[in-house]
């Protein structure tokens, strides 16, 4: 079996609307479990060919091509053809976009980006140019904000209000009132009683109404959760022993086997490449 690899770097820009990170990443056999992000993924395919399921699709994403996520949707990822894919990602929050949003077309809303894979040229040129121009230490500030600016621009342009109506909600608001109850209690170990109760539907069907409101079941919900909460502690300096004992793990190799699953590369080595870029 070959080995699965992931040669990533990571820098963090601050831009006129707010934190943007910015991944350079080399993905050899690597296969992301289903997951998401809790804001914006925009990047583009420098070389090999992504292939990844979104919204009910198979989608393809090879050279040139932009590849994109909204905050919330579940998707997974592996090579589409070959032994893998590179490629430059850019993830920024909801405040992020919204603000640069604002700035662009006067309005107040969250856009919502309408295309996984988007054939755009200028939008991809524009992807390759802020990444390039951010890890430049020579690039003025006024540099980096104008880049920001026309790079946004360009994000925009591929966006519109989010559907509705599209698929009926099943759990309606209660589906916040469990995510938040989730959420208040990450490092715990929830048992699918709990969270059915405090939706007031019998356990099956409250697994399958949260299963067809968000694309995930309960537990695969939670566990994206627990290993965005322990990235966070990582970030925040803990050990990996420490984020996993605090992010409620069984152990160390517990986290990093998540770890592994949803964001390519180990905890130790996040962390270490959080040290070089911050």
């Amino acid at each position: 079996m070959d080995m699965e690899t992931a040669d990533i770097v990571l820098t963090g820009t601050d831009s006129p609307y707010g934190r943007i990170e910015v991944m350079r990443a080399q993905m050899i056999n690597t296969r992301f479990a289903k997951h998401f992000h809790e804001g914006f993924g925009v990047g583009v395919i420098t070389s090999g060919t992504l292939s990844f399921n979104y919204r009910g699709e198979r989608l393809i994403a090879g050279k040139g091509l932009v590849n994109t996520v909204n905050p919330d949707e579940p998707h997974d990822g592996c090579p589409a053809e070959g032994s893998g894919w590179t490629y430059r990602m850019l993830y920024f929050a909801e405040s992020v976009f919204s603000n640069a949003f604002h700035d662009i077309s006067a309005q107040n809303r969250t856009p919502y980006i309408t295309n996984g894979v988007i054939e755009d040229g200028s939008l991809a040129s524009e992807i390759l140019r802020y990444t390039e121009i951010t890890a430049d230490p020579e690039s003025s500030a006024l540099e980096k904000d104008s880049a920001a600016c026309t790079l946004m621009a360009s994000v925009i342009a591929h966006t519109d209000k989010k559907p509705q109506g599209v698929k009926t909600c099943r759990l309606g608001s209660r589906l916040r009132t469990v995510k938040d109850f989730i959420n208040d209690r990450i490092t715990e170990n929830i048992t699918g009683r709990e969270l059915a109760d405090t939706a007031g539907l019998s356990l099956f069907h409250f697994i399958r109404s949260f299963k067809a409101d968000t694309g995930l079941t309960p537990h695969e919900y939670a566990s994206v959760r627990r290993a965005i909460y322990a990235r966070k502690l990582l970030e925040n300096g803990l050990t990996p022993a420490e984020a996993a004992s605090e992010a409620g793990y069984a152990d160390q190799s517990h986290m990093t086997k998540r770890f592994r699953r949803f964001f390519g590369t180990t905890p130790k080595t996040f962390q270490q490449l959080r040290t070089i870029a911050y």
